[in-house]
């Protein structure tokens, strides 16, 4: 299959997942490539990853954005705290925290928590919608 594919799954109730690539038949379904956004943050899904920008943080995904067939999916990443004021040396190179983003897509629009994977602390959950432009912040 090639392009963009819609899926239909029932469960509780109706769920239309679209999925980008080049998969085969039988593949999970993959999360729309393209922009997702809502408060606080905005995500750039290409391929098989995601970057992510935060008020005060920004992230990454990396692997294919599969969902199971009740749109659930725990994808594994990184975190990076972001502060006001200037960079400190080093500092933008920092790979940031293991993190584990994990929620549910239901049609084109996603709700997921970032969980830091070696202290076990939530740094927060949001929702965000497809094709709509991420409403962030910055620290000043």
């Amino acid at each position: 299959m090639r392009g963009n594919a819609a899926f239909l799954f029932s469960g509780a109730g109706a769920l239309l997942l679209a999925c980008a690539g080049s998969g085969a038949a039988g593949d999970p379904p993959r999360v729309r490539e393209g922009t997702w956004g809502g408060n606080h943050v905005s995500m750039e899904v290409a391929g098989n990853a995601a970057t992510l920008d935060f008020d005060c943080a920004h992230g990454s995904i990396q692997g294919p954005l599969t969902v199971d067939s009740e749109g659930r999916f725990e994808w594994r990443g990184a975190y990076v705290r972001e502060h006001g004021g200037p960079i400190r040396r080093g500092e933008e190179s920092a790979p940031g925290e293991p993190a584990r983003y994990q929620g549910k897509l239901d049609g084109d629009t996603m709700v997921f928590e970032i969980l830091l994977t070696e202290s076990g602390k939530s740094a927060g959950t949001f929702t965000i919608a497809f094709g709509k432009a991420g409403r962030v912040h910055k620290c000043l």
